[in-house]
Order: C-alpha cells, then structure tokens, then sequence
C-alpha cells in the first residue's frame, strides 16, 4: 500500500442475531491484519448450510467493512462444524478487491497473498 493511501481500521465489536446462528465481528488489530467472524450455530447445522453461511457472512461484512476477514463455524460449545475433511478447509478468508470483486477462500493464505 502506498504512503498516500490513507488506510482505515475499524475497531468495533459486533454481534448479531441470524436465523438459526449468531454472527461474532473482531475488528483486526496489533499484528492480525484480518478481522474475524465466528458464526455460532444454535442447533446442528449441516455442512451445506454452514459454508453458504459462511459465505454469504463474508459477503456482507466484506462490504461493511473493507478489511479482509477469516470466517468460522462453531455450535454453542465452541467445538468447530466441519465443512470438509481435509485439514485446513473449515475456515474462510475473503476480501473484496479494488474492483468491488469478492475473494473467497478455504484454505490458509500466506500474508503477503490477503490483498488489504
């Protein structure tokens, strides 16, 4: 990023009630340079109807608030809703793109591969 860029960081916490879930917002902050949302299932929730969750959460918040942002899944206990067998596949990181465009992925990204 450019000196003459002016980059804005957000520093509020959210959260928000959703059919089904609940939404967690942590703003990015000391050396983490992405923000994180946590989705809490109330009740079982399929693999399907989590990761389209997880999406469409990154989607919005994306455009809320132009950070990129690491999305997870969890029941009520904390424990993890897996949407893939594979290691390193549960979670999502998007950004929006300077072209309004949506990155989406779901795997471990390098830092220097977020785009801020």
């Amino acid at each position: 990023m450019s000196e003459t860029k002016k980059r804005e960081i957000f520093f509020e916490q959210l959260k928000e009630a959703r059919d089904g879930y609940f939404v967690e917002y942590n703003p990015p902050g000391g050396e983490v340079r992405f923000a994180w949302l946590t989705l809490v299932f109330h009740e079982g929730a399929t693999p399907d109807f989590a990761k389209a969750a997880m999406e469409h959460e990154a989607a919005l918040w994306t455009l809320r608030y132009p950070v990129p942002v690491m999305v997870f899944a969890c029941d009520e206990k904390g424990d993890t809703v897996e949407i893939s067998e594979d290691w390193g596949r549960n979670n999502l990181i998007a950004w929006r793109c300077s072209d309004g465009s949506l990155d989406m992925y779901w795997e471990y990204l390098k830092d220097e591969v977020i785009q801020m």
